[in-house]
Parts: structure tokens; C-alpha cells; sequence
């Protein structure tokens, strides 16, 4: 007797749990009468908005919410992409809602992608110019000045971490032969995507694998396959006539190169630097030096910049081309013609001191100079 009793009650007990279970259901479409699907159908309380139940649409646009609470009524919140949000009130009983989605066209935030500053590819650092570069920059080279690990000497020598490097290339040809400081100087910076440091660079292909280096190399990456470009500069001043004049052309494609320059100046900059080779020859012995053994004896420089003191008059024409014949030729060709006058004026007074007496020695020296350089070299 107590068994069916307690039958009786459980199946009372489990109707009553059965009907307070509450099933809200329904199907989306839109304007069309498609389905919509992957919607996020949401039921939430009235008051605290706390998430009661949710469900994400099917292929056939139905949704199905069920739930056992006794709040009276619910908001019910959907969403989907492309599409109005709709919240409704919906009464807690069980119940077929079918819901029509309006379409609205949104905009996406703006995203911008930035290029990273430093790239490195194996044994080759590549510098994002754009990132380094500011309003007042010139040439590439016041951007080199700027880049980690980069620096550049007063005659124009660029070394890496220390070391100065054994090339300078652009695309990756050697135009210039060392006398990199024509492009350093001249080629604008907002002409150059990025600029290249090659590790362990070995400059004679033959010894790539045969002779270690551990010198670094620079190459610049040109924004345009052809490029049209170059810098000019005009100037005047007084005391009593001073002027300045750079003209430099540069032409560079797939296959060929070309840069021209003239430059003059009375100012006191010193032209010879643009025509001196900086990175070593590889077939020459290291301390070798072109100086001559003989000399007219020149003043000792004072200690601050050269423009300051330098009293000269300046003329440098250089021709450089390059024409590549295929994979592994090229064809080069550099002139150049450098011619200086230059005045020395200078006055000394030394005083020695004997046992018993003093000497003085008052020295006048005024030197003038005219240097004619010509420079020409052919290369395959």
C-alpha cells in the first residue's frame, strides 16, 4: 500500500516539473522570407538583464528556447550580422514567436596595418625608410644617420655595429664602386622603400663559399622598378662672393644604371670626399696608399669643422653606368675628373727656453694648391 502511495505522489511531482518547463520557439527570416542562420537568439530577466537561456539559429532559421522560471515576462534579444538588433518582450509561457530580421549595411572600423621598423631575414636586416625618415631629411643618408646600429663617419664612411661595410648597392648592383657617397648624398630618401644590411657579406660571388666574411654590406630598395630621379642645388652668399652648385641626374631600372653629377663650391666644402673610394679592393693589399712621397709641407688643421676653415674652389664631374649583360655579367664604367685651388695662410710662434737664455721662432707659411685628378675605370 505505502509503494503505491509514493508512486502516485512521484508522478504528480514529476507533472507538475513537466509543466512548469517552459518552451519558447520560433523561425528568422529576413526581408525575402529567407531563413537566417547563426543568429544568437538571447532570453534575458526584465530587470537585471541576467542571460537566462540563449541559441544560435539553425540552417532553417529555427531557434528553440527552453527554461523553467517564475518571472512573468522576458526580453528576448537577437542579433545578427547585416541586420537590425530586435528586442522584444515575450511572457513566460510556452509559445511560437516567429521574428522578420530588417537589413542594415554598417561600416567596419578603420583598421590600419603598419609595416614593422626592422625586419630580419636571416643574415638581412631590413630598415622600413618611412618609419625613419622626417620632414626635414634630404637625401638617404640624414635617414641612415637615424637607423639602430647604422653610422656614418665625417668623409662619409657607413659602418654597421661597428664595422664598416665592403659594398654599397643599389637593387643590388655595385654602381658606384665603392664611391658611394655620390648616391649617399644625393638620392632622395622618398625614393627608397627600404634599406638592406647584409651580413657576412662576401662581395666576389667565386669566394662565397670558399672564404669567410664577416663584413656587412648595405643595399637600397628602390619603390619603382624605374626610377627618374636625382637633386639640385643652387647657392649664393657673401664674403665676398660665395656659391654653391650640385647637379645630380640618376637613372636606375631592372638592367641598367645611371648616375652624373657636377658639383662645384667656394664655401669650403671639400668635393674630394665625394670622389674617394670607401670600401676596400679585395685584390689589393690593405695598407697600400696612394700618397705621394713628396709634398708641399700643408698647415696643421685646427680642431673644428672643415667648412670653417677650408678656403678652396672646388669642380668634380663624375659618369658612372652600369649595364647588366645577364645573370652573372655586368658592364661598368666610372670617370670622374676632380680639380682644386686651394690658399693656405697660416702664422706660427714657438719659444725655447736654454739655461741661459731664450729663442724665438715666428713661421709664415702661405701655400697654394692646384690638384687635377683623373680617375677612369672600366670593369666586366
Amino acid at each position: 500500500m505505502s509503494k503505491r502511495i509514493i508512486l502516485i505522489c512521484s508522478f504528480v511531482l514529476l507533472t507538475n516539473i513537466i509543466t512548469s518547463q517552459t518552451i519558447i520557439s520560433g523561425k528568422l527570416t529576413d526581408n525575402d522570407n529567407n531563413a537566417v542562420s547563426n543568429a544568437t537568439v538571447t532570453l534575458k530577466s526584465g530587470k537585471s538583464k541576467k542571460i537566462i537561456v540563449y541559441d544560435i539559429s539553425d540552417s532553417d532559421g529555427k531557434y528553440s528556447l527552453e527554461f523553467i522560471q517564475d518571472i512573468p515576462k522576458f526580453l528576448i534579444n537577437i542579433r545578427s550580422m547585416g541586420f537590425k538588433i530586435i528586442e522584444d518582450t515575450v511572457f513566460n509561457k510556452t509559445q511560437v514567436q516567429n521574428f522578420r530580421l530588417q537589413n542594415q549595411e554598417f561600416e567596419l572600423d578603420e583598421v590600419v596595418i603598419k609595416k614593422p621598423l626592422i625586419r630580419v631575414e636571416r643574415d638581412t636586416i631590413n630598415y622600413d625608410v618611412n618609419s625613419f625618415s622626417k620632414k626635414m631629411d634630404r637625401s638617404i643618408g640624414d635617414v641612415l644617420k637615424r637607423m639602430p646600429g647604422i653610422d656614418i663617419a665625417n668623409n662619409g664612411t657607413i659602418s654597421y655595429q661597428g664595422e664598416p661595410i665592403n659594398n654599397y648597392y643599389i637593387e643590388g648592383l655595385n654602381l658606384l664602386d665603392g664611391k658611394y657617397n655620390l648616391a649617399n648624398d644625393n638620392l632622395p630618401y622618398d625614393q627608397v622603400a627600404e634599406v638592406q644590411i647584409l651580413e657576412n657579406h662576401q662581395p666576389i660571388k667565386l669566394l662565397d663559399s670558399l672564404s669567410f666574411s664577416d663584413k656587412p654590406a648595405i643595399n637600397i630598395k628602390l619603390k619603382k622598378n624605374n626610377t627618374f630621379t636625382g637633386s639640385t642645388e643652387f647657392g649664393v652668399g657673401l664674403a665676398p662672393i660665395l656659391w654653391q652648385t650640385n647637379i645630380t641626374p640618376m637613372l636606375f631600372s631592372k638592367k641598367s644604371q645611371v648616375l652624373v653629377s657636377y658639383q662645384a663650391n667656394n664655401r669650403g666644402e671639400n668635393l674630394n670626399t665625394k670622389n674617394t673610394k670607401l670600401t676596400p679592393n679585395q685584390f689589393e693589399n690593405e695598407n697600400y696608399s696612394d700618397q705621394p712621397w713628396l709634398s708641399i709641407l700643408e698647415l696643421s688643421p685646427p680642431n673644428f669643422p672643415e667648412e670653417r676653415w677650408l678656403n678652396n674652389n672646388d669642380n668634380l664631374v663624375s659618369a658612372n653606368f652600369l649595364q647588366q649583360l645577364d645573370k652573372d655579367y655586368n658592364l661598368r664604367l666610372n670617370m670622374s675628373y676632380f680639380n682644386r685651388h686651394k690658399v693656405e695662410e697660416g702664422h706660427t710662434y714657438t719659444l725655447f727656453f736654454t739655461p741661459n737664455d731664450s729663442l724665438s721662432l715666428s713661421e709664415s707659411v702661405n701655400n697654394f694648391f692646384n690638384v687635377n685628378t683623373i680617375h677612369s675605370n672600366f670593369t666586366l
